[in-house]
């Protein structure tokens, strides 16, 4: 990178603090854990956001304070968060996040610190310690990207997706990610003056873009491209005006082409198009209906997946099958209006549009090579928000949305550093041995906490290989040990789910059945809790009480015809041959040529025999 002269401001330690825990946040997972990707991420992130808690009330000459329109749109969102999740039919899931998503009140609170700190601590000086940490990660992912791809990954993923996940559990977000890795080396490679170093990043870059076309996911080509475009438009604008004219008709007309290709229209078609963009339609549509049901709280935050297949039109069914759903909108901002209603979508959006506003302002009135370190993050920032657009929230991908969310600002408001070498030595030797010392202490219990959340999952871990290893034979150590996960403090509401479900195959269906009715008091609409308490009560032979579950079933997930199937047969063993025909009938207006309306017929014929 170039040389700045500018000293580097005092209060370096938060900075760095942010970025190394951003780092560690990203590359970390934990190969013996139930979810290996998103809860540890959670537990280093709570950490991040405690320690950085402190640096929150310092005020010196050299620190930004937010304006009044700054400080309305951060409480609105904390506000509108904080009701949403207190109205929240499901506390756990509104505080924690879904299962293997872990999206909820607890991650955008971390999320806003990140930001808050990035706009009172970062400068155009130290941004280039931003460059130095997404560096780090394109060298240390770029490794092991070509492992995964070429087979020779040291984890054997139990994956059903490609190979290129990286340390994320998905190609979307590696390809995403690569993404916003390539843009800002190739800002490096704009800047650098050593003719090595900047081969370096064209390798870096080069390499990146190969594993983004491997994973097979092409929004990691067009955030790229996005990206190198803002880039190219502010670089040559500010050579001549023409020049930026042409470049940004010339992208502007490529961006319509690539949209329109993502739609099946035009030219593109054949590079862009994959059949998940028409999947996503879907979630799309499911959202909006969940909205319009409750437009200003919303559902409950990270709730998507518990109304999912009450909101799906019939189509994604019949299509897709049954029994697939989706926990999420594949669309950040309709996540957030579904599940959090226009107290959250609406300050939410409004920070976001502030912050794009403020970074155009900035690369209007400024020029130079600060512009260009500028830009490039600008660019990042876009490029994240562009997938976010039609992907999800990723607690790896996206600490470095909110923290390039946070630089932007704070480098747009032109933050002065302080120059005042006694000064500087004052508040250093001082006030920041306090503030650290503070953080240090808050930190404790923040990773006792995390140790915790963290537990359940590697004992879940545990004894789900322990059990596939016999198959779920009887056994009273397996039991005795499925049994005490179950009773872990903070365990995921899915993990008591699978807990109940192994315990009914190793034949003690009381405990089992016992497991299902404390989530269902707790969360009545819990899917996956009717479907597997529905089968162990109809091994117990309490076919009333399956039936009852599946009944509630068909409430929030009309189109099933497979619970319709196994109601008609429970209706059946009952001797109830009126309501096992009224089941029939459902399954005949839903899907009159599917597997299960022939098995249907079929059963109540014999019957009739």
């Amino acid at each position: 990178m170039v040389s700045n002269k500018k000293k580097s401001a005092p209060f370096d330690h938060p900075i760095k603090f942010i970025l190394i825990f951003s780092v560690a946040i990203t590359l970390f997972f934990g190969t013996q854990l139930q979810d290996p990707f998103n809860t540890p991420k959670l537990a280093i992130l709570i950490v991040l956001a405690t320690g950085l808690i402190p640096y929150l009330f310092e005020s010196t000459n050299n620190q930004l304070k937010l304006n009044h329109l700054e400080r309305v749109l951060i409480f609105s969102l904390i506000i509108g968060l904080l009701v949403s999740t207190l109205l929240s039919s499901d506390k756990y899931v509104a505080i924690f996040g879904e299962s293997q998503r872990k999206l909820g009140f607890l991650t955008y609170v971390c999320f806003i610190i990140v930001l808050l700190i990035g706009l009172k601590y970062f400068n155009i000086t130290n941004i280039k310690l931003i460059y130095t940490a997404l560096f780090t990660l394109a060298c240390v992912l770029t490794v092991y990207g070509f492992l995964q791809t070429t087979g020779n990954d040291p984890v054997k993923w139990n994956n059903p997706y490609n190979s290129i996940i990286t340390v994320f559990g998905n190609p979307n977000f590696a390809s995403a990610f690569f993404a916003m890795l390539s843009i800002a080396m190739f800002t490096r490679f704009l800047l650098e003056k050593v003719i090595i170093l900047k081969l370096i990043n064209f390798i870096l870059i080069f390499l990146m873009l190969i594993l983004i076309w491997r994973s097979q996911s092409r929004q990691g080509l067009v955030a790229f491209s996005i990206g190198v475009a803002v880039i190219l438009i502010v670089v040559m604008g500010k050579r001549k005006k023409l020049f930026g004219v042409v470049a940004l008709t010339v992208f502007g007309s490529l961006f319509i082409l690539a949209v329109l290709g993502m739609l099946q229209i035009g030219p593109l078609t054949s590079l862009l198009y994959k059949d998940s963009v028409s999947v996503r339609g879907f979630y799309w549509r499911a959202a909006f209906e969940m909205f319009l049901y409750q437009p200003f709280n919303g559902i409950g935050i990270d709730k998507y997946g518990s109304f999912f297949k009450e909101y799906r039109e019939i189509q994604y069914p019949l299509t897709y099958g049954f029994n697939l759903t989706s926990t999420n909108a594949h669309n950040v901002y309709l996540q957030l209006l579904a599940t959090g209603g226009l107290i959250v979508a609406l300050p939410y959006i409004a920070l976001k549009i502030y912050v794009g506003v403020n970074g155009i302002k900035y690369i209007l009135k400024n020029s130079g090579t600060e512009l260009i370190l500028f830009t490039g993050l600008f660019a990042c920032w876009i490029a994240y928000e562009a997938q976010s657009v039609i992907s999800i929230d990723n607690i790896g991908l996206t600490i470095w949305g909110w923290l390039l969310a946070g630089a932007i600002l704070a480098v747009s408001k032109d933050k002065k550093v302080l120059t005042s070498e006694k000064q500087s030595h004052l508040i250093t030797n001082f006030r920041q041995l306090n503030l650290n010392l503070i953080s240090y202490f808050l930190i404790i219990p923040a990773v006792i906490f995390g140790l915790f959340l963290t537990k359940g999952e590697g004992e879940m871990w545990k004894v789900r290989v322990s059990g596939e290893s016999t198959g779920f034979q009887p056994s009273e150590q397996l039991k005795s040990q499925t049994l005490k996960v179950s009773q872990t403090p903070l365990l995921d509401p899915m993990w008591k789910i699978m807990c109940a479900d192994y315990l009914a195959q190793m034949g003690d269906l009381a405990s089992g059945s016992k497991l299902i009715e404390e989530i269902l008091q707790r969360d009545s609409r819990n899917l996956e809790a009717l479907q597997v308490g529905a089968q162990i009560y109809a091994a117990e032979d309490k076919t009333d009480l399956a039936i009852k579950l599946q009944l509630r079933i068909s409430e929030i997930d009309p189109y099933n015809v497979e619970n319709y199937y196994v109601l008609l047969k429970n209706y059946k063993v009952l001797g109830d041959l009126d309501k096992a025909q009224i089941a029939l009938e459902k399954i005949k207006q839903i899907a009159p040529n599917s597997e299960q309306f022939k098995l249907a017929t079929k059963e109540l014929a014999m019957q009739a025999k």
